[in-house]
C-alpha cells in the first residue's frame, strides 16, 4: 500500500539531469501520485518530486533544476522539510571517471562509481603561484554515517559485489528491451582513450582567423571554442590510444568500484589535472552534484562513468551510462533495510513450492510448440527477466492444460522457483489466489485480520531475496476485475510484480484484457485448436483407436474442430457408455441436431484440470 503521507518514505533519489531521471523513474516498480496532489509538498519548495516503490522501498525522486552543487544543496533542503523520514539518499546520475584505480584496475566507460568519501576539489585557495585546495579537518566533508559504512564495506565483500553486479546486469537489459534504444551500450569502437598530456584542439590546419590551436605547444596555451566544442574525429584528433583489455570483448558488463568521488561546481576537462587529483587524493570519479548533499542527507553517491574526465569528450555515452548507475541503484537497495544490509536468516523463507491446484497430465500431448514459445517469452537462458506473456484463444482450446503443463515443467528444471496460481474471473477470486500464496510462503503479517492482504503478497513477490517466480492469472477475461478504479483500492494489475526476478503468465479468452496486462512489451501468443495429428493422438489417450477405425476418428477430430477439450469430452462420453459407444454412432448422434452436440459435449465433470467455475467452454465457443 502507498505510504499514507510524505513522513513515511525512506529513501530519496536525487537526479540532475533529465536523462538520469528518465532511467530511474523507468525502473520503478509501481508509481504512487503522478501528479502530486496526494503527497504535495510545502508551500516555497521549488522541488520537482516523482513517488513510487522501487523493491520494498518508498522511494521519492527529486529532479534538480540543473547542475551544480549550489544547486543540489537546494534539494537537499527542500527534501529535509518535506520528507524527513528519509533514511537513505542516492545522488544517480553520470560522472567522468579515472581510467586506472591505484592498485591497476581498469574502469572502462559504463561502469559505475559508488562513493565512500567526497571531496571538494574546487574549494580552496588561488595563489600567484597557482591554486590549494582546503583539506584540512574543518573544511572537509564529513564521512558516511556508520549504517552507510557498514553497508559499503559489506558491498565490498566479493560475493555481494558479484550478486549486486548481476542484478544490475539483468535490471540494465529490461531497460535496453524497453522501446528506443537510447539505453544500448554504444560499442567498443567509441570508448577512445588518449595519453593525458594529448590535447583536444584542431589537428587540422583551420582557415579560420578565431582558431588559434596551431599556436598550442603545451598544456598552458590555449584552445579555439570552435575545437572544445567539436568532438575528436571532426578536429583531427588521432593520437596514440591508451589499450584497454576489458575492451577486448564486445560488450563488457558494467562492473562496480568505491571509492572516492571528486565534487566541484566545474566540469574537470583535463587528463593532466585529473591524474594528479588522482594520485594525490585517491580520486576514481569526478561529478558536480555530491558535495551539496554530503553533509545534509545521509548519502551514497551511484554513477555511471560517461567519459574520463579530459577533453576529449562526446555526448554517446551519457544515457548509458545513466542506465548503468539507474541499474545499479535498484539493485543496491534490494539489500538496504532501514540503513542496513538485508541478511536474512536461512531459516526465514520457506522452501519454494506450487500453489497450481491441478495435478499433471500424463496423457499430456503435443503443443511443444506453444510451449517453446512461452520459455522463450518470460525466461531468458538460465535466468528470468520481468517478462509477461498471454496465452489467448477460444474456450476449450487448452490454454489452461498447456499452462499447468509448463508450470510442472518448470519445477523439474528449476526446483527452486515459486509457481503461482491465481484465478482471475473474479475479484473474490484473485484475491483468494494472494491468500493461497501468503499461506504456502509463509507471508510475514498474513494473519492480521487488518492487513491488506494484496499490498503484502505484492510487497512479498518484489522482494529480491525470496527466489524467482511464475504466476499464472487464469481466466482474465474482464477488464473491470483488473483496471477498475471506482472504488477504494487501487485496480488489481497494481498489484502485480514487475521484478527480474518473477514473470507472469496470463491465460485469457479477451486478446484485449491479455494485452492490457502484459503491457506493449509483453507477448500475445495465439492458442488454437490442435493440428489433426495431434488430436488423433490426443484421442488416443482417451479410446482405443487403431487402423480399423483411424479414418472415422479423423472424421470425429475434425467435426469437433481439433478442439482439445472437446476431443477429451467426447473420448470421456464413449469410454464411459455401457456397452462402449463406437467412434461412428458417437459422430452419427453428434452431426443429427445442435441440440444432440450440446448435450454430448454438456457434461465437464470427467476433466479434473479445469476451473469449475468456467462451464461449458466448448459450446460457447461454437
Amino acid at each position: 500500500m502507498p505510504p499514507r503521507s510524505r513522513e513515511e518514505f525512506t529513501v530519496a533519489i536525487i537526479c540532475a539531469l533529465p536523462l538520469e531521471a528518465d532511467a530511474v523513474e523507468a525502473l520503478f516498480d509501481e508509481h504512487y501520485d503522478e501528479l502530486g496532489h496526494i503527497y504535495g509538498k510545502h508551500v516555497g519548495d521549488a522541488n520537482s518530486y516523482i513517488t513510487g516503490r522501487i523493491n520494498n522501498h518508498d522511494v521519492v525522486l527529486a529532479c534538480m533544476p540543473g547542475m551544480g552543487n549550489r544547486r543540489s544543496a537546494g534539494v537537499a533542503r527542500g527534501l529535509l522539510v518535506n520528507f524527513t523520514g528519509i533514511k537513505l539518499t542516492l545522488l544517480v546520475g553520470i560522472c567522468g571517471g579515472v581510467p586506472y584505480v591505484s592498485d591497476g584496475t581498469e574502469i572502462v566507460l559504463g561502469d559505475i562509481i559508488i562513493s565512500d568519501s567526497v571531496i571538494e576539489y574546487d574549494f580552496g585557495r588561488q595563489y600567484p603561484h597557482g591554486f590549494e585546495r582546503k583539506s584540512g579537518v574543518k573544511e572537509a566533508l564529513t564521512s558516511p554515517s556508520q549504517e552507510i559504512q557498514s553497508f559499503l564495506n559489506r558491498l565490498r565483500t566479493r560475493r555481494m559485489k558479484d550478486q549486486v553486479q548481476r542484478q544490475t546486469a539483468q535490471f540494465l537489459r529490461i531497460l535496453q528491451e524497453m522501446e528506443g534504444n537510447e539505453w544500448n551500450y554504444p560499442g567498443v569502437l567509441q570508448d577512445t582513450l588518449f595519453e593525458a598530456s594529448y590535447r583536444h584542439k584542431h589537428y587540422k590546419q583551420q582557415s579560420t582567423a578565431e582558431c588559434i590551436c596551431a599556436d598550442c605547444h603545451s598544456s598552458f596555451n590555449p584552445v579555439c571554442q570552435q575545437a572544445l566544442n567539436g568532438e575528436c574525429k571532426n578536429i583531427g584528433c588521432t593520437g596514440d590510444l591508451v589499450q584497454r583489455h576489458r575492451l577486448n570483448t564486445d560488450s563488457p558488463q558494467p562492473i562496480i568500484h568505491i571509492g572516492t568521488i571528486a565534487s566541484a561546481n566545474s566540469v574537470m576537462k583535463s587528463g593532466e589535472h585529473r591524474d594528479q587529483l588522482a594520485e594525490n587524493e585517491g580520486v576514481i570519479g569526478f561529478e558536480m552534484e555530491g558535495a551539496g548533499v554530503w553533509d545534509s542527507l545521509p548519502c551514497v553517491i551511484i554513477k555511471g562513468v560517461c567519459d574520463y574526465a579530459d577533453s576529449h569528450k562526446n555526448k554517446i555515452w551519457q544515457n548509458y551510462a545513466a542506465a548503468t548507475a539507474a541499474s545499479c541503484a535498484k539493485a543496491v537497495l534490494a539489500y538496504w533495510v532501514n540503513g542496513l544490509q538485508q541478511q536474512p536468516q536461512a531459516t526465514s523463507h520457506p522452501k519454494p513450492s506450487s500453489t497450481v491446484p491441478f495435478e499433471r497430465d500424463e496423457m499430456f500431448v503435443g503443443r511443444e510448440d506453444i510451449i517453446m514459445s512461452i520459455k522463450n517469452a518470460v525466461q531468458e537462458g538460465s535466468g528470468w527477466t520481468s517478462k509477461r506473456a498471454a496465452l489467448v484463444g477460444l474456450g476449450g482450446v487448452g490454454k489452461s492444460q498447456i499452462a499447468i503443463e509448463y508450470t510442472y515443467r518448470v519445477r523439474e528444471f528449476a526446483p527452486n522457483t515459486w509457481t503461482f496460481w491465481v484465478h482471475a474471473s473474479n475479484t473474490t477470486r484473485f484475491e483468494q489466489g494472494y491468500r493461497d500464496i501468503a499461506t504456502v510462503a509463509k507471508v510475514p503479517g498474513r494473519d492480521d485480520p487488518k492487513a491488506d492482504i494484496l499490498q503484502l503478497v505484492n510487497k512479498w513477490l518484489c522482494h529480491e531475496t525470496n527466489c524467482r517466480r511464475l504466476m499464472v492469472l487464469d481466466n482474465a477475461d474482464d477488464n473491470d476485475t483488473f483496471f477498475n478504479t471506482s472504488g477504494e483500492r487501487l485496480p488489481f494489475v497494481d498489484y502485480l510484480p514487475h521484478v527480474s526476478h518473477g514473470s507472469i503468465l496470463v491465460i485469457s479468452r479477451n486478446q484485449t484484457v491479455a494485452r492490457n496486462i502484459v503491457g506493449p512489451r509483453g507477448q500475445l501468443l495465439q492458442v488454437k485448436p490442435m493440428s489433426t495429428n495431434d488430436a488423433i493422438t490426443l484421442l488416443r489417450t482417451r479410446i482405443q483407436v487403431d487402423q480399423s477405425n483411424e479414418t472415422e476418428a479423423k472424421l470425429l477430430v475434425k467435426a469437433l474442430e481439433c478442439i482439445p477439450l472437446a476431443i477429451a469430452q467426447a473420448g470421456a462420453y464413449i469410454s464411459n457408455r455401457s456397452p462402449r459407444m463406437s467412434i461412428p454412432t458417437y459422430l452419427e448422434l453428434f452431426q443429427q441436431s445442435e441440440s444432440n452436440q450440446e448435450h454430448l459435449n454438456y457434461d465437464d465433470a470427467h476433466d479434473l484440470r479445469r476451473d469449475r467455475s468456467i462451464r461449458h467452454p466448448v459450446i460457447t465457443t461454437w
